[in-house]
């Protein structure tokens, strides 16, 4: 595979086309669930623990998959193209620990936030999360916290800042291929 090919700024927007499609067909076959399966059944496991492990890895997958398929499709590496390299482990458990910690630390502002201005500031979210972490196991406690913190963080950095990011990067300016690579985050 060639490392010094270019991949045009199309092509990154359209694996954000089928990001999108993929995620509305996903939302789309939940709730055709709701017509074959109980609803009571489908909410609940939606809102388990299981139901979010599963979520979030295939929402992962997604992600990490086409940032690496699209340039092997383009006759590209992958690992040169995202241009991805050997992480100390040592700096992997510093990023888990400041990530988990920032977590925790953004969840306790928003309820401060919320306690001076409930109408603005709902934490609804982060209270579904509270509640789903407090009646777990250990184990399950940490198969949760880690799925929920890095799979979406690094999936979701591979495919913004690696494959988007990089093919936008290409046809315009890096300050244009920034704007609009964080309005198509902030879209999904």
């Amino acid at each position: 595979m060639n490392e010094d090919k270019v991949i045009p700024w199309w092509v990154g927007l359209f694996a954000f086309g089928l990001v999108l499609l993929i995620l509305s067909l996903t939302a789309f076959v939940f709730r055709l669930s709701v017509l074959f399966l109980d609803a009571d059944i489908v909410a609940a496991w939606t809102s388990s623990s299981e139901g979010l492990i599963t979520q979030v890895l295939f929402m992962s997958a997604v992600f990490a998959g086409l940032s690496f398929s699209v340039p092997m499709l383009w006759r590209c590496s992958p690992i040169q193209w995202l241009k991805l390299s050997k992480v100390s482990l040592y700096l992997n458990v510093a990023a888990a620990v400041g990530v988990i910690g920032l977590g925790f630390l953004v969840d306790e502002i928003v309820y401060l936030l919320h306690s001076s201005n409930p109408v603005f500031f709902d934490p609804s979210g982060l209270d579904m999360f509270n509640q789903l972490f407090a009646k777990v196991s250990p184990v399950v406690f940490v198969i949760l916290a880690l799925t929920v913190t890095l799979g979406p963080g690094i999936c979701e950095e591979l495919f913004f800042r690696g494959l988007v990011l990089r093919s936008l990067c290409n046809s315009t300016s890096a300050v244009r291929a920034v704007a609009v690579s964080s309005i198509l985050f902030g879209l999904v």
